[in-house]
């Protein structure tokens, strides 16, 4: 967000009206970047589908857990793990995260995601009330939920007359 408010002239924008828009984690993420401490001047906008800074999958309560399982199959371990697992070349890291998966078997699909840090996280209370009012657009989008369906219910959805077809 800093390098988007401080370069937004280079592109043709003014970086009083930087508007961050996204859907399902993105959205998410988009009101999480509105109103946390670190991010919320720099934004003045925001458009939020389909996700809400606050839903349980959005801030992931296994995101350490999983994190350190990546960081094992990395053999990152100890107290030089954060600069171990910097070193990883992206196909090492890919590789990894295939071995770990990337996904879990919860409603909090996605492994990893933001937390509650106490610094861009802060406590959701008190991010409300004490970030400034802004302009928001909220809103859900068609059959957003549909992979989900399917991941989920596929072994079920026979029973309700429906296909894989169907979601087409």
């Amino acid at each position: 967000m800093n390098f988007i408010y401080e370069n937004a002239q280079n592109f043709g924008g003014d970086r009083s009206r930087i508007t961050v828009w996204g859907l399902s984690a993105g959205g998410a993420a988009a009101g999480q970047l509105a109103i946390s401490p670190v991010t919320r001047d720099y934004v003045a906008n925001s458009i939020e589908m389909s996700g809400s800074p606050w839903v349980f999958w959005a801030v992931g309560p296994n995101v350490r857990k999983n994190s350190l399982e990546l960081a094992k199959e990395l053999n990152c371990t100890g107290d030089n793990l954060k600069s171990c697992m910097k070193s990883k070349s992206v196909v090492e890291v890919y590789d990894a995260v295939i071995n770990v998966g990337y996904t879990q078997s919860t409603l909090d699909s996605g492994k990893w995601g933001p937390v509650l840090d106490g610094e861009f996280l802060t406590n959701p209370d008190e991010m409300v009330t004490t970030a400034p009012p802004k302009p928001a657009m909220l809103g859900v989008s068609n059959k957003d939920a549909t992979f989900f369906t399917i991941k989920w219910l596929s072994p079920y959805i026979h029973m309700f007359g429906l296909s894989p077809a169907d979601f087409k």
